[in-house]
């Protein structure tokens, strides 16, 4: 069991760090994207935003396995605490997103290249982000700063196929910045839920990826509310 638990630290560290990192910085919705207009001209949500707001995570989940897909990636699972708060910072256009986890675990498979045969990726991570928002209803946009103020997640462990790999923090600012400004286009479904639509441009290598949509359910109109 040792010697398989170092061969599988040693093989698979390299693409795991790059599948963790991928669905992480999809979570959190770090990517660059590419807006356009479309339909009426909308009027700024305004305080409509403001609030503390929890992921459905069976549309999480759907929206992580589509951003995955390129990669061989499917999401089975995701449970535990995930909070996005909203806060207006004195002008319509301009608000603040703060994104917490705490305790949540993913389960991910992965489809070996070249081959019929998968791996089974579980890991249990915590953290929070915090970046400016700037909202273009005319185009019914949200796009987060390409600066965050603070990134910071601590996967507390992640296994494959049952083995424990390891833990380790991941600090996305940097990674933030690399890849670009956020987008999402927004939508309410009455006053206590929101749609979110991320925005992908077409990757480097010309797979194209096609993020579902997300839900959030209004927890409360307070996004200090603990």
């Amino acid at each position: 069991m040792t010697g398989r638990r170092a061969m599988m630290t040693a093989r698979g560290r390299g693409w795991l760090r790059g599948v963790l990192a991928m669905a992480l910085l999809a979570l959190v919705l770090i990517w660059t994207g590419q807006a356009w207009a479309d339909g009426p001209r909308a009027v700024q949500p305004g305080d409509r935003l403001n609030g503390q707001w929890r992921p459905d995570m069976d549309s999480l989940r759907d929206y992580l396995t589509s951003v995955l897909e390129p990669v061989g990636g499917h999401c089975l699972s995701i449970h535990g605490s995930m909070i996005y708060a909203f806060r207006t910072t004195g002008d319509a256009r301009l608000h603040a997103m703060e994104h917490s986890v705490a305790g949540t675990t993913v389960t991910i498979k992965r489809q070996r290249a070249g081959g019929t045969r998968s791996d089974t990726v579980v890991f249990l991570y915590s953290g929070s982000y915090a970046a400016p928002l700037t909202v273009r209803a005319s185009e019914r946009i949200l796009e987060t700063s390409r600066t965050p103020d603070f990134s910071n997640f601590f996967v507390e462990g992640f296994t494959v196929n049952g083995v424990f790999v390891g833990e380790m923090d991941f600090n996305l600012t940097g990674l933030s910045q690399a890849f670009g400004g956020n987008v999402m286009r927004y939508e309410f479904v009455g006053d206590n839920t929101l749609r979110l639509t991320p925005i992908f441009p077409p990757s480097p290598d010309g797979v194209p990826i096609h993020p579902r949509p997300f839900t959030l359910h209004r927890l409360s109109h307070d996004p200090d509310r603990r």
